[in-house]
């Protein structure tokens, strides 16, 4: 049986995915930068294991902000904030199909 699922729900599936790709890749961030902690610095106790842990997290924080700093300056650099100029409007044409392209 062959049921279509409405859009929110195919919506919400894609959102989910990228959630999990993003929480995944986090994690291999922050697991990464607690190992090369522990292994830089030899220590065998719970409280090096703590501080190990608390630098893979924000090893991880910092990467993520990186990231959405890097994202919003590429949609600032793309994003256009003017409208293309009406050749109508602005009265260089009188041509009313030039008009219909920017439509």
């Amino acid at each position: 049986m062959n049921i279509a699922l409405p859009q929110a729900q195919l919506d919400l599936a894609f959102s989910d995915a990228d959630r999990q790709v993003g929480t995944a890749l986090m994690s291999s961030i922050a697991a990464g930068a607690t190992a090369a902690w522990l292994e830089t610095n030899r220590t065998a106790t719970s409280a090096a294991a703590d501080q190990a842990a608390v630098h893979g997290y924000v090893t991880a924080f910092w990467s993520a902000a990186g990231a959405l700093v890097l994202a919003a300056a590429t949609s600032f650099a793309l994003v256009r904030s003017t409208r293309p100029s009406d050749p109508v409007a602005d009265g260089s044409s009188t041509d009313s199909a030039a008009s219909l392209a920017y439509y």
